[in-house]
């Protein structure tokens, strides 16, 4: 990921880095790690940055799961389209 991109997520509300230092350094914890692979994936999977928003505001196991099978169903309708 580069480094505009968690710039981005963080003015985006998204993802914050656990520390900044003097300097503007930005410092991530290795727990962080599984938020921002479910971001990337989900990114990955064209969703927009406002769903994932609404869904980090919300965490739990059912939201994620009713996210991703939309996302699903999107992607297979996606696919039916250009088959």
């Amino acid at each position: 990921m580069s480094r505009q991109t968690l710039i981005y997520y963080d003015r985006e509300g998204l993802f914050h880095p656990e520390y900044t230092d003097s300097k503007g350094y930005r410092y991530y914890t290795i727990g962080q790690h599984e938020e921002f692979s479910l971001i990337n994936m989900l990114t990955e999977a064209g969703t927009p940055l406002k769903e994932i928003r609404i869904y980090l505001r919300q965490k739990s196991p059912e939201n994620l799961l009713n996210l991703l099978k939309q996302k699903q169903a999107e992607l297979e309708k996606r696919l039916a389209r250009l088959d």
